[in-house]
């Protein structure tokens, strides 16, 4: 009877399930948000990639030049070396003996042919003979419309000589010449002037 006035022992509940921890459901919440393989860490494998590549590339080079041929370019007007040296001889009209002298001279250590004309007969005969250049003095009073005339139509180049104090009374006959220069500058530049004649 005694047992009888015992209740009877409820049975043994299990224990109630534990809620996730926050630090479990924010670490769940942050691994769902955060994309695997970031981007940066493949651009800079590739960066490192292609840079590797580059440096294994052979340096470029630089276009093959073809060789220099003086004949492709052309003579410069007025350089005073023209490409293909004049022929025929050079006639002077010159009455100075000193300038006779010393063009006559020059001409012989040149050796370039001269011929010299002392009216405008003896310079259209020598013009028929195709000279590389005739030399004309300003100063020598000539009878400069005959002298010019007798040049003809096809004239040769012509270099005539003045002097500064001149120069005023020769300039109407400069425009008729292909180079007029001083007695100074003629002396300095006869020997070239002889050998190369005038570029027209």
């Amino acid at each position: 009877m005694g047992g009888a006035g015992r209740p009877p022992i409820p049975p043994t509940l299990p224990p109630a399930a534990k809620p996730p921890s926050a630090a479990s459901a924010e670490g769940t919440t942050e691994g769902a948000g955060t994309p695997p393989n970031p981007p940066t860490l493949r651009s800079r494998s590739e960066s490192a990639t292609s840079a590797s590549a580059e440096s294994t590339e052979p340096p470029l080079r630089p276009a093959a030049k073809p060789p220099f041929s003086a004949s492709a370019e052309p003579a410069t007007e007025g350089s005073g070396h023209p490409s293909n040296p004049p022929s025929g001889p050079v006639v002077a009209v010159v009455k100075d003996l000193f300038f006779v002298a010393r063009i006559r001279e020059t001409a012989r250590l040149a050796g370039v042919p001269l011929t010299f004309a002392r009216t405008p007969k003896d310079l259209a005969d020598a013009v028929a003979g195709k000279p590389r250049m005739v030399l004309i003095d300003l100063t020598g009073g000539f009878d400069y419309e005959a002298i010019f005339s007798a040049l003809g139509e096809a004239r040769p180049p012509v270099l005539a000589y003045t002097t500064h104090v001149l120069a005023g009374q020769t300039q109407p006959w400069h425009a008729r010449c292909d180079r007029v220069v001083t007695k100074e500058t003629l002396t300095a530049e006869l020997p070239a002037l002889l050998m190369e004649g005038l570029a027209r």
